[in-house]
């Protein structure tokens, strides 16, 4: 099931609001999920898929659980992660930056990355998990404010599964 959000939409009141596992949350509001969900109690399920779809700077917001199943960034102004988030699935990276500032994005050694562009890319910190075995490789979808600078990995033999993390600092740049 699909819910969509829009900015100056506000699910609120005291009653409750469960998103279950396969359950998809698209939210505008400018305040993430904080915003568009004001209920008494929230359930969200750490299984479900949430998009990001404002038209102006959006923040994850707390509501955020600290591991989802897929995360779609569809926002051109760009989205702030408010906390660390692990996806198992797969990080769409359709329009707009996503900064993660001091925190961080964990992608599973399942997940995947898709869409990535010069208009839509990590602006921070992106980890990602490795088990082991030979072959592997992933392209870190990474910049900072004004430039997108991938980070290639290729044929990687790991012997021992772990987690590799990549991020830019801005005056490195050439």
């Amino acid at each position: 099931a699909l819910l969509t959000m829009g900015g100056a939409i506000v699910l609120s009141g005291t009653g409750g609001f469960t998103l279950s596992s396969g359950g998809t949350l698209a939210c505008a509001h400018a305040s993430g999920l904080d915003g568009n969900i004001t209920t008494t109690t929230t359930s969200f399920s750490t299984a479900a898929n949430y998009t990001y779809n404002g038209t102006s700077v959006q923040v994850t917001g707390s509501l955020l659980p600290a591991t989802v199943n897929h995360l779609t960034i569809n926002n051109s102004a760009g989205v702030t992660l408010s906390s660390s988030a692990t996806v198992d699935g797969t990080l769409a990276l359709t329009s707009g930056k996503i900064a993660t500032g001091a925190n961080q994005i964990n992608l599973a050694a399942s997940g995947a990355v898709s869409g990535a562009s010069a208009s839509s890319y990590v602006n921070g910190t992106l980890q990602r998990a490795f088990n082991t075995g030979g072959s592997q490789r992933f392209v870190f979808p990474i910049g900072d404010g004004s430039r997108y600078t991938p980070v290639a990995l290729s044929n990687l033999n790991v012997t021992v599964a772990g987690d590799v993390a990549a991020k830019t600092t801005a005056s490195e740049h050439p």
